[in-house]
């Protein structure tokens, strides 16, 4: 889209979930992106319970009732809604031919893929999106925002400011976070990154190497 529109580079924002979405674009075409705004990303333990029961209830379903039946129980709405309908109700629910390939699959390799597909998007409590070796090495200011409850933990946060090299942190609780103090940052952090380029966050100094005897 950003070629199509004939933009070079661009501002991404990333809420939620969204925050993995805008990282990994950014690692994949950091000369296309001019900064991240990463607002509330989720993580944390009870995220990754969270979101691993979504997948264990949808699988236990599968096992109890079938794949007709999931077809039958998906009306449109999304995995979180109704875990039991499957992260596919969607296209199920509105093109035809999808759900007909849907119910002709074999179970147990099914079962296998959404298994795998969990394991594989929420292996531990870390933020979502790219790993921390990743992360180290992306040189795009960043500026991030935290969250504190279930889903949007203050430690994903905190994990983003550990390890992106450019970044600011806005310390301030969500609950104080409104749409006029949010585009107010955004307007501010957008001038700093284009006047001064947001120089490279101070770090904790590395391990002290004993002299060479």
């Amino acid at each position: 889209m950003l070629e199509h529109l004939d933009i070079e580079k661009a501002f991404l924002l990333g809420v939620c979930m969204g925050v993995g979405v805008a990282t990994q674009f950014a690692c994949l075409y950091p000369e296309a992106c001019a900064g991240l705004i990463l607002a509330q990303p989720v993580g944390g333990h009870r995220w990754k319970v969270r979101a691993h029961s979504f997948f264990n209830r949808h699988i236990d379903f599968v096992r109890e009732f079938g794949l007709d039946v999931v077809r039958e129980r998906a009306k449109g709405k999304n995995f979180m809604r109704d875990p039991e309908a499957g992260p596919w109700a969607s296209p199920i629910f509105n093109d035809p031919a999808f759900a007909e390939r849907f119910v002709k699959q074999d179970l147990d390799a099914y079962i296998e893929t959404l298994s795998r597909s969990r394991d594989a998007l929420f292996p531990d409590t870390f933020v979502s999106g790219p790993l921390p070796e990743e992360l180290v090495a992306l040189d795009i200011a960043s500026s991030i925002w935290p969250g504190d409850d279930a889903s949007h933990s203050t430690s994903g946060a905190q994990q983003l400011r550990e390890l992106l090299p450019r970044m600011e942190y806005w310390d301030l609780h969500p609950s104080q976070q409104t749409h006029h103090n949010m585009l107010e940052r955004m307007v501010a952090f957008k001038k700093t990154v284009e006047t001064s380029g947001l120089p490279p966050s101070p770090r904790m100094p590395g391990p002290v190497m004993p002299p060479k005897v």
